[in-house]
Formats: structure tokens, sequence, C-alpha cells
């Protein structure tokens, strides 16, 4: 059997997870690009990425026009595609991942439905099932009773009621010490780095916010709960001491996003989404893809052929070998049981664009 390109290994030690070591070796498609011509390399970098291909697409245009100093070509349609592709992305993990990883069976139907509904924009049909009060109304405002809470999610309907789910296997065992702290991505479009560095590959592969003030050189957090973490659950989750729960509560936030995106698929949707800038002579792009920032970097050669490319994609952020990953994984402790599938759900909730597997060994 092939070795999927993200390993994650955690050794299992007293009860707890005594350490824990990302591989990652997918390659690097950034590489690929060095010598093409720049009019090819969008629909290049499509075919390259199917999670996020028209994010990386975009990232890609706005980078060379950033670096030619000119206004970009906006292909026909990139904002409705860019939030078909959020909002299915986002539904995927919401109807095939999550499910399997808590023991459910994949809701595949439901997915193919509404799939298909995105692409006609059939808003009736999303709203029916995305859309509802009652989901909204869950999801959107903190509890008043706990107990309560999780009652009412419990008796809503696949998936929204899998944080139920959550909520009950982290109450089994709660995390051990205190919470991660919290560190993201700055807003702008070069992350908080002179746009230089990101066409450096060590940098790409193994991305660091300089300066801030948690501490120096700090790898960040990206992704839904980046963006939804100071939202009334959410809070109250993680006051809960839940983080697991509390980042399955982004997720139904995005989707709630992107859908309100489908109605009116905008450009001033997507302004501190899509921002690209030229700076030291360097195209730089930042988008915010279902996963979370993705960056691309681009110099030309006067002939107009790539000399230089630099692509740091959300996987390299959140599975960083000093970042939210490690902190997160190093407080679970319990039966291997319980501590395998609390790793298995922070894996997913930090949400790899790339096939993985989750391996808890015993010292």
């Amino acid at each position: 059997m092939t070795q999927p390109p993200l390993v994650v290994r955690a050794r299992y030690e007293g009860g707890c997870v005594s350490d824990i070591s990302v591989t990652n070796s997918r390659p690097v498609v950034a590489r690929l690009l060095s010598g093409c011509d720049a009019e090819g390399v969008p629909d290049l970098v499509g075919s390259l990425f199917v999670p996020c291909r028209n994010a990386h697409m975009a990232a890609a245009s706005f980078a060379i026009s950033a670096f030619r100093r000119e206004v970009a070509n906006i292909p026909d349609g990139i904002w409705l595609r860019l939030h078909v592709e959020l909002f299915n992305e986002t539904l995927h993990r919401l109807l095939i991942s999550w499910p399997e990883v808590l023991g459910h069976p994949r809701m595949t139907e439901t997915y193919a439905h509404l799939y298909r509904a995105a692409a006609r924009t059939d808003m009736p049909s999303l709203m029916k099932q995305v859309g509802t009060p009652e989901v909204c109304a869950l999801y959107e405002s903190a509890p008043v009773d706990g107990s309560v809470f999780a009652d009412r999610i419990a008796q809503l309907d696949a998936p929204w009621n899998l944080l139920a789910d959550l909520m009950a296997l982290e109450r089994e065992q709660p995390p051990a010490g205190s919470a991660a702290d919290l560190s993201f991505i700055p807003d702008g479009a070069d992350a908080g780095r002179d746009a230089p560095g990101w066409l450096e590959e060590s940098l790409c592969l193994c991305p660091t916010v300089p300066g801030t003030r948690i501490r120096p050189d700090s790898p960040a957090e990206t992704g839904a709960f980046s963006r939804h973490s100071n939202k009334p659950l959410v809070l109250w989750l993680r006051k809960e001491n839940l983080p697991l729960s509390a980042r399955f509560a982004c997720l139904v936030l995005d989707l709630h996003d992107w859908l309100r995106g489908l109605r009116d698929p905008q450009m001033d949707r997507f302004s501190g989404t899509v921002m690209p800038l030229n700076d030291e002579g360097v195209g730089l792009c930042r988008v915010e893809t279902q996963r979370g920032a993705l960056i691309h970097a681009v110099q030309l050669d006067d002939q107009g052929q790539v000399s230089r490319y630099g692509i740091c994609a959300p996987t390299e952020w959140n599975f960083h070998p000093r970042g939210i990953l490690r902190r997160e994984a190093l407080r679970l402790c319990g039966s291997p049981d319980n501590v395998e599938a609390r790793l298995r759900a922070l894996v997913l909730a930090l949400d790899p664009c790339v096939e993985h597997s989750v391996v808890l060994e015993a010292a």
C-alpha cells in the first residue's frame, strides 16, 4: 500500500501523547513552473491542483499581474466559481469526511445533490438543507444552558448533529493543560513578511509569521477557526475547553458564509480575501481558500517567463512541525481509543489538502 503524502505519527506514553511528528512528502509544484511562459501558468497550476483549483488559478493570475503592475484581467464568472469551490470543499468535509472520522456513514447522496445544486446556484434547494433557521440559530449564538444546547444539537439532522458527538468525545477526557495560544496569519497579502521571502522554498514548506506579539518567528493557524474564533458559539466552546468542537462549529459557520456568497458572488465579498501586491519586484497574491491562506509569489524574466515561483498552501501552515497540530496534540490524554479518535479529529479539523494517515504508536 502506497504511503499518503502526509503522515502524522504520535507517541502514546503514560496515557497521553508525548510527542508528534509530521512527514509531508508531497511534490513541490512551484519547481515545475520555472521557465514556463507566464501566460500559461494559471492553467498549468489549475491542472496540477485538484483541491482549491480556482483559488490557485486566481492566485497565479493576480500574482503575475501584480509583478507586471497591471490591473488583473479577471475572467468572467471567477467570483461565482470561487464561491462554489469554497462551498463544495466545505460541504465535502461536513458530509463525507467528518461523518467517517466519527464513525457514521458518509452522506454521499446528499453531497452529490447539493454539489449539483451549487453548480446551478439553486438557492431554494441549498437553503432547504443548509440554511435552515434552526441550524443557523443554534450555530450563530452562544448557549444559555450547555446541556440543553447539547440535546438540541443532537436532535438536528446530520451532519449538524455531529457537534454533539464531538462534544461528548471531548468531555469524556478533556484536553490537559491550558489551551494553545492563538496565533493567526495577519491581515495583508504578504502575511506579515516581505514578499521576496515567499520565493524561498524553505519558507513556503515551513512558513512562519515574524515579529508577532505572541512569540518571535511563530507558526500560525489558518482556516475556518481563524475566521470565526470570536463568534459567540465558538467562544463558548473554547471556554468549555472543547477545541475540536469549536473548530467543527467554525466549519458550519463557513458553510453559511459561502451560501450567502452564492446569492451575491461579487468582488466586494472578496475584499481582503484576494489580495495582490508588488513588493521589491515580486508579484504576490494571497487568496483565502476553504482551508485558509494560500500564497503565490512570482518573478518573471525579460522574456516573460517564470524565473522564480513560490507557493505556500494552508497545509504548510497548519501542519508546521512547531504549529497548532503539535500544540493541541500534546494536550491529548485518555484511553488509547479516545486519544486516537481525538487525534484523527484534530488532523481533520486542521484540514490537510492531501491524502493523509494518522498513526498512534505506544512508546
